[in-house]
């Protein structure tokens, strides 16, 4: 996805400007001053994950309510929707096929704080259509 900023000036880049606004609504926030708020609460690791750089005086600082709002309104939805979903769609196909191949498949409750590991099957079900799929297979 092109970034519609110039060249000139730029000290984020659209990805980091992008994740602080991804990870900012996830965790619940509703306003640009809201995701600048949770960029600025953020810790320096995170914000170094995120692709914020650091300044040559070593501190991280994260984009600012005018910065993320000017990002925001530049930026083509529709462009920001396809990439979005061109990627998960390339995830998800991967995954299938790792899993159809033999691989495992992992999954979370929607609240995503338990994840479970399922190998390939098929698997034998109980009475109510349960399953024992974490059990070693091989003993008795």
């Amino acid at each position: 996805m092109p970034d519609p900023r110039s060249r000139r000036g730029r000290w984020y880049s659209l990805t980091a400007i992008l994740l602080v606004c991804a990870c900012a609504v996830v965790s619940g926030a509703r306003s640009i001053e809201e995701l600048a708020e949770w960029g600025a609460n953020a810790s320096s690791g995170l914000l170094t994950a995120i692709g914020i750089r650091c300044h040559p005086l070593r501190w991280r600082r994260a984009p600012s309510p005018a910065t993320i709002g000017r990002v925001l309104g530049a930026v083509n939805g529709d462009a920001l929707d396809r990439a979005v979903g061109a990627y998960l769609a390339d995830r998800h196909r991967g995954v299938a096929e790792q899993y159809a191949s033999g691989g495992f498949l992992v999954m979370a409750d929607p609240e995503g704080n338990e994840f479970c590991v399922i190998p390939p099957g098929p698997f034998d079900l109980d009475d109510d259509g349960r399953t024992d799929y974490l059990v070693n297979q091989g003993s008795s």
